[in-house]
């Protein structure tokens, strides 16, 4: 059975209808959730069709689906409370429900453009991440006459009909409880946030757990990408806020990212960051010693690994591990030089 509510407001803003369809954990609402309170959910939104269109009707489906968070997201979708949100009367909506509820919103045709930008940022979401095509939509009868619109045509077709959504709730974190995402922060909260994430990252470094100290200094380094070109843009000129300290990490960041991927033999992409030191830092012995050692450990650039590590040892003259490294590439040279000569007098003899 249904609990249903009806509302008698039809602007875009609100939602038309609700059904309850599993109550949830609470007695009552949560009428008063704060402003930035995060909500964690899954959601199902179908096309509600008013009249035949494209056959629909006509195989007796007045729903069309439109979107599964389930299969369209790798994790639960999250939405702020209080931020401005692209779907209008989504955050009203979930404002009525508790932790556990699943309930059913009708809303008017005025909101289908809003949610056709939110499906559109989530599909290419799901291409980028999978490489695939995202989930069929509609229903299998009709899905033959629409093999040649293109993948989001749904969306178009989708223009002047309703749109009916099912919630389900999974979390409501109140304000402090959670960790914001980049776009939330202030200008300042940015620029100190650089710091923490790379703390972060040699913590997880220092226990062993390589892959993940990689994925925050990749993180603090986007930060300060996306730092550097708001203030080319001016976009921080109001704000007096300075970047300088954030930026100053940058090439740590690079240099520790390059290590990480040493550890995790993606030589490759430790060549490659360390080439960025290179580039703008010609003095960071460091740069050439990593740059040096992902060479030398991915086995086919050993006189390029020896040009590193003697840039490196000319620059740390003092460093112990730079010496070592560079006798054992040496030999690795010397053994290649009597190979390749073995196998070309055999080749000529």
């Amino acid at each position: 059975m249904f609990d249903a509510v009806q509302k008698d407001d039809s602007s875009f803003e609100t939602y038309k209808s609700k059904r309850i369809v599993v109550h949830g954990k609470e007695t009552e609402p949560q009428q008063n959730v704060e402003t930035g309170s995060n909500v964690s959910m899954h959601f199902t939104a179908k096309v509600h069709l008013k009249a035949q269109h494209e056959g629909d009707l006509a195989c007796g489906h007045r729903h069309t689906l439109l979107d599964d968070s389930r299969k369209l997201l790798s994790d639960p979708f999250e939405l702020r409370i209080g931020k401005q949100f692209v779907v209008t009367g989504w955050e009203e909506a979930v404002k009525t429900m508790c932790v556990g509820e699943k309930s059913v919103f009708h809303f008017g045709p005025e909101i289908i453009p809003h949610y056709a930008q939110l499906a559109t940022v989530l599909r290419k979401q799901f291409r980028e991440r999978t490489g695939l095509a995202p989930p069929s939509h509609g229903h299998a009868c009709c899905g033959a006459n629409r093999k040649h619109l293109t993948e989001d045509a749904d969306l178009q077709r989708a223009l002047g009909h309703d749109l009916e959504v099912e919630f389900e709730i999974l979390d409501i974190q109140p304000p402090g409880t959670f960790q914001r995402s980049r776009w939330e922060l202030s200008w300042q909260e940015k620029v100190d946030a650089v710091a923490s994430t790379k703390a972060a990252g040699n913590a997880a470094f220092k226990s062993g757990r390589f892959g993940d100290a990689a994925n925050f200094y990749e993180d603090a380094i986007g930060s300060i990408e996306s730092l550097q070109l708001a203030s080319k843009a001016g976009e921080l000129d109001e704000s007096g806020v300075s970047i300088e300290s954030a930026a100053a990490l940058r090439e740590p960041l690079l240099l520790n990212y390059a290590l990480c991927m040493i550890k995790l033999k993606s030589y490759n992409d430790a060549i490659e960051h360390a080439s960025i030191v290179i580039t703008n830092n010609q003095a960071c012995g460091k740069a050439w010693y990593l740059r040096g050692q992902a060479r030398l450990e991915k086995g086919r650039d050993i006189a390029d690994a020896l040009s590193d590590l003697e840039r490196a040892h000319a620059l740390e003259p003092k460093s112990a591990k730079v010496q070592s490294l560079l006798q054992r590439c040496r030999r690795a040279a010397q053994q290649g030089d009597q190979q390749d000569r073995a196998m070309y007098s055999k080749m000529f003899a």
